[in-house]
């Protein structure tokens, strides 16, 4: 029986879980860390799991999508396991299938995630999934990405907004409040948002709760 392993960028989407999960931190080069380690202490399959930035304009916060593919932002493709994609359909119907695209920052703005729909067809994008798939693929694991909207195609992100997550995964809550409060023209933008997470986690909570700790594997 293949063995999954689960790593998220955030605490918060860590424990959505309630389980083992890795918490790698945000970016890359953290979730390829996390990826290549888990690899090494036996893990047989990895699933790339929490929240993504809307590319495809249709998409609403709390949509759930499971990864067709990956594409990272040179364009190398990452297919994800067809036999577990399959599988995880029958979990949740309700969920969206597409490509999503991995990136080395945070796509924040509007047109930028306009542009990147445009060029990629990915419906969906987040900085760790690609970085996963490519561990998984080269040490010849299966892969999955289980990802949800927090912030649609239509709602802008604040640029300095990472600057409050940590490497460890754990948000600054307070910085990120004082910080809104000084900035006025980030209001309604911070607001959508932390409604948006809201949905975001509670469809977390209710994929790990459908699908159970092996992820359709078992």
């Amino acid at each position: 029986m293949p063995n999954p392993l689960v790593i998220a960028a955030m605490k918060s989407e860590a424990d959505c879980l309630g389980a083992a999960a890795i918490c790698c931190g945000i970016g890359p080069v953290r979730a390829q860390t996390a990826a290549e380690q888990a690899i090494s202490g036996g893990a047989t399959a990895l699933i790339s799991f929490g929240t993504a930035g809307g590319l495809d304009p249709s998409l609403r916060a709390g949509t759930v999508v499971l990864s067709q593919a990956v594409i990272a932002a040179d364009g190398q493709r990452f297919e994800a396991s067809v036999k577990w994609l399959n599988e995880l359909t029958v979990f949740l119907p309700f969920a969206i299938c597409g490509i999503i695209s991995g990136q080395d920052k945070v796509v924040a703005t509007v047109a930028d995630k306009k542009r990147l729909f445009e060029a990629t067809g990915a419906i969906a994008v987040d900085m760790e999934s690609h970085a996963i798939a490519a561990a998984a693929t080269a040490a010849g694991v299966s892969f999955m990405a289980i990802r949800v909207i927090t912030d649609t195609q239509a709602r802008r992100l604040p640029g300095w907004l990472s600057d409050y997550i940590g490497r460890d995964g754990t948000v600054n809550n307070t910085g990120i409040a004082l910080q809104t409060l000084l900035r006025p023209l980030d209001w309604g933008a911070m607001f959508g948002l932390a409604l948006d997470s809201r949905k975001a986690h509670r469809a977390l909570r209710r994929v790990a709760a459908i699908a159970g700790p092996d992820f359709g594997l078992g």
